[in-house]
């Protein structure tokens, strides 16, 4: 057996916690401990693994609050594109070249 000194506020959350799981404080901080070593053999701290949990989350969470934007339809940005390649011409230029073409045509 094996003493340590944990503030008590620390032991009373966990208390709570493992209460709150249906667990003994001996299991639940006995899990902790396996799992502080399990992120040390992956190269990371706990803390560094609970961080980025936590990013992770907020990142989800922040996703699922996002609006859908409707998507354009295909016409729509075929429409667009022509419209952005189509040089800008007024109506008489338009009236001129349509001349231009008729007359070369017959």
């Amino acid at each position: 057996m094996f003493l340590i000194r944990i503030p008590d506020d620390t032991v009373n959350r966990l208390t709570s916690i493992a209460d709150s799981q249906g667990r003994s404080f001996n299991e639940y901080l006995a899990e902790i401990l396996e799992q502080a070593v399990r992120a040390h053999e992956l190269g990371c701290s706990l803390k560094e693994t609970v961080d980025l949990y936590e990013r992770t989350e907020v990142k989800k969470e922040a996703a699922e609050e996002v609006e859908l934007i409707e998507e354009p339809s295909i016409e729509d940005m075929v429409e667009r594109t022509l419209a952005k390649l189509k040089p800008k011409i007024t109506e008489s230029e338009e009236h001129r070249m349509l001349s231009t073409f008729l007359s070369q045509a017959s």
